[in-house]
């Protein structure tokens, strides 16, 4: 049971646009911070440069109750080489 769901948004990909590779930010939120522990994207279609219509694709966040007590991690502090590695072991 996910402790808090962010509202899902729906994107528009026109001619010429992709939903490329990227990491998702570990906190969500202007007002209210979000802790992104799982982030999801539906896509009912491949994930290429649209060549023709319009694509719509689905996105969301979730925030998990912390499994251990404790202070939590902080997201923000990237260890040296985390993100090439996530990106490395997409290959």
């Amino acid at each position: 049971m996910p402790r808090h769901i962010a509202a899902f948004r729906i994107n528009r990909y026109r001619v010429g646009m992709a939903y490329g590779n990227h990491l998702d930010n570990p906190l969500i939120g202007d007002s209210e911070t979000l802790r992104s522990d799982i982030s999801m994207t539906v896509v009912p279609h491949e994930a290429v440069e649209i060549a023709r219509g319009v694509r719509v694709a689905v996105i969301g966040w979730l925030q998990s109750y912390r499994a251990r007590p404790g202070p939590a991690p902080d997201p923000r502090r990237d260890e040296p080489g985390a993100a090439q590695a996530a990106r490395d072991r997409r290959r």
